[in-house]
């Protein structure tokens, strides 16, 4: 059950049987929410466990390549984010804050690499990712997906 506020975070510790992340949250919030989330359930007297992670994601050949290709689309949907009032934290960001703390971007290694650190801090076992983004080519996000599971994947099985 998804949340984007700490209020929602509660009851989906309270109705549902883990908490799902949203692209949106940075992981300050992240931090923050899992807090939440355990001692709620600590408090029911329910098992928690880690969050299942919905996070923005592209590889490409280089670091370079893949920030190219996400660069507008980004900042066009965290304007649209920040214009209608999405619940949750700030979204008048940059490219470049959001890729810090929010998106997964980079070569195959960098990816892999950012992808185990979301196993490493927050115990993550469960991920899915968007790859394709409002007016990116289609045939850029097909060559996303096939390099992720060419390149990244193998290291997670």
């Amino acid at each position: 059950m998804g949340g984007d506020t700490l209020r929602s975070v509660r009851r989906a510790a309270r109705i549902g049987d883990a908490w799902m992340t949203s692209p949106r949250h940075s992981k300050g919030f992240i931090r923050e929410a899992i807090e939440v989330y355990n001692q709620s359930r600590e408090t029911l007297g329910l098992p928690a466990s880690p969050p299942v992670f919905f996070r923005e994601l592209f590889v490409a050949d280089n670091r370079e390549e893949a920030e190219q290709e996400l660069v507008e689309s980004f900042e066009r949907l965290y304007q649209v984010y920040h214009r209608e009032g999405q619940p949750g934290e700030r979204y008048d960001w940059t490219f470049e804050e959001l890729k810090a703390d929010r998106i997964i971007v980079g070569s195959p290694q960098e990816v892999t690499e950012e992808i185990q650190s979301y196993r490493d801090e927050f115990g993550a076992e469960y991920m899915f990712f968007r790859v394709y983004f409002l007016g990116m080519d289609p045939e850029k996000s097909l060559q996303c997906i096939k390099l992720f599971g060419k390149e990244v994947m193998p290291n997670f099985s």
